[in-house]
């Protein structure tokens, strides 16, 4: 006799609300999960009506826009939804969970690092009692976790006390069909609008906290400036995430060229392929990250790169970049140079990037995760 059928409910808000890692996470997994054959009647939970022109609808793939899906009320919101839709499991996509569940949730939880300081998290007296809250119940509230890497995984075990048996390390993907290394008539017009015509560039890409590291990059690129002369720029590109309580401002940390730092804000997939592959050299001095989906997205778009030693960066990168001490900013800039330095560095790079972000791909990542849902003891 065939199984029944599973009713799954996804919390879909970020798919709409952010356009950073956890937004990209939550749109290509939707996209993947709902498109793989399954017994499972999948139900998205959403506060943007906007989500339908997104996602098509059918028997088994039905989004409820849900007023007031938003805040504190959401979990009550939520929780009454998911009653009155039998729901079996609720699937929470970005490290965030409701405070009263209907059924048992499983929770992907893409880092600690909001949890470790929430210090540079939370912006007023609400924000950190909700944190703490959140710290002290995800334990109980999931019945099962997802992290995006090993090194998350053993954070969420070291952070939360969550058990290690309860926990599936499943690595990100990446859209080949966007980021790939297949250059475009249109790729230099794109590149004009944020670069003068002609000049090299050194590239990140990320929202502007703290443990993105900015100001030891820039420093490094005094010092690449200063003993090298090099004629690059250095473009630091995205948004968001900056307290200026907490970072310093960017513009002011350059000694040397600081007209040479170019801050384009956000850019969109459209356009960011057409970046990483004119980019002399992908930059990612990250002090701490769950996985790191622009290593990968540079990578595949056959950028060299220079990332941290740390956290989840060595698991995404392999042997396919170089690997520093992101606090030792004279060891940055040293990497930078081997490339900048090194034709045959920099193509042997390019090389191993492409082969390493292969590896990587979101229906893969959603086969897992299925495969996973569909495992679960939720009897």
């Amino acid at each position: 006799m065939p199984k029944p059928s599973l009713r799954v409910g996804l919390d879909a808000r970020v798919a709409t609300l952010d356009f950073r890692g956890f937004g990209r996470y939550s749109r290509s997994m939707l996209h993947e999960l709902i498109a793989l054959p399954s017994r499972i009647e999948w139900f998205l939970y959403t506060h943007d009506p906007a989500l339908k022109q997104i996602f098509p609808e059918s028997g088994r793939v039905r989004i409820k826009v849900l007023p007031g899906f938003l805040g504190l009320r959401s979990h009550l919101i939520l929780r009454s939804a998911a009653k009155n839709d039998q729901i079996q499991l609720m699937y929470f996509l970005a490290n965030n969970f409701w405070f009263l569940p209907a059924c048992p949730t499983l929770i992907t939880i893409h880092d600690t690092e909001p949890f470790e300081h929430p210090e540079f998290y939370c912006h007023n007296l609400m924000d950190r009692i909700l944190s703490r809250y959140r710290k002290l119940s995800i334990k109980k509230i999931g019945i099962h976790f997802i992290t995006v890497s090993q090194s998350s995984r053993k954070d969420a075990v070291s952070i939360f006390g969550l058990a290690p048996e309860k926990i599936t390390a499943i690595y990100n993907g990446v859209d080949h069909k966007i980021f790939n290394d297949h250059a475009t008539l249109a790729d230099h017009e794109i590149r004009a609008k944020f670069i003068p015509e002609g000049k090299p560039y050194l590239f990140f890409v990320g929202a502007r906290d703290y443990r993105k590291n900015l100001p030891a990059l820039i420093r490094a690129f005094d010092l690449l400036k200063n003993e090298h002369q090099i004629p690059h720029l250095l473009v630091l590109a995205g948004s968001g995430g900056a307290d200026p309580v907490f970072y310093p401002p960017l513009q002011s940390i350059a000694q040397i060229a600081p007209q040479d730092i170019i801050f384009p804000g956000y850019i969109s997939d459209q356009d960011l392929p057409a970046l990483y592959r004119g980019a002399d050299a992908f930059v990612f001095p990250s002090l701490k990250e769950g996985f790191g989906l622009p290593v990968l997205e540079a990578m595949s778009c056959g950028a060299p790169v220079v990332t941290s030693q740390r956290s989840s960066l060595p698991e995404v990168v392999g042997e396919a970049g170089l690997l520093v001490n992101p606090e030792k900013e004279s060891d940055l800039a040293d990497a930078i140079w081997r490339i900048l330095n090194s034709a045959d560095l920099a193509q042997s790079l390019r090389e191993k990037g492409l082969k390493q972000a292969a590896k990587f791909r979101w229906e893969n990542t959603a086969r897992q995760v299925l495969e996973l849902i569909e495992q679960l003891p939720l009897s």
